[in-house]
């Protein structure tokens, strides 16, 4: 992790979608991404943003997909389900071995778009 230019952390401010995907993103092995896709293909992220290289990266190794209308909304704070959608893809964790009913919560209903990926980081192991 890294703070600000200002030598801050802010531990209790909330995280963007920019800063965790600049976290991701010096998890991923370095070799072999191809980050030359124009602002990572997201309309919203510039060339000159200073989370490109990152977002890039990570849209390579299908780690992140942004939304429908392809954006990514570096600024937005992420929220639980996206954040843990991409730490999953990050590091291959699915649902496909879960069994039914276990790890269910009241509030994320099965239509949910990021059902499978919380039942997935929800189970023990």
């Amino acid at each position: 992790m890294t703070g600000y230019s200002d030598g801050t952390f802010k531990p209790n401010a909330s995280i963007t979608r920019a800063e965790l995907a600049a976290a991701l993103a010096k998890l991923l092995p370095q070799s072999g991404l191809n980050t030359s896709a124009s602002a990572a293909g997201f309309r919203d992220l510039a060339a000159g943003h200073w989370a490109t290289e990152a977002a890039a990266q990570l849209q390579a190794a299908g780690v992140i997909t942004g939304y429908a209308d392809g954006s990514f909304k570096p600024e937005q704070a992420i929220t639980r389900a996206e954040a843990v959608t991409m730490i999953n893809r990050l590091i291959g964790l699915d649902a496909s071995t879960t069994q039914p009913g276990a790890g269910e919560w009241t509030d994320v209903a099965s239509a949910h778009w990021a059902h499978d990926a919380i039942l997935a980081a929800s189970m023990k192991r």
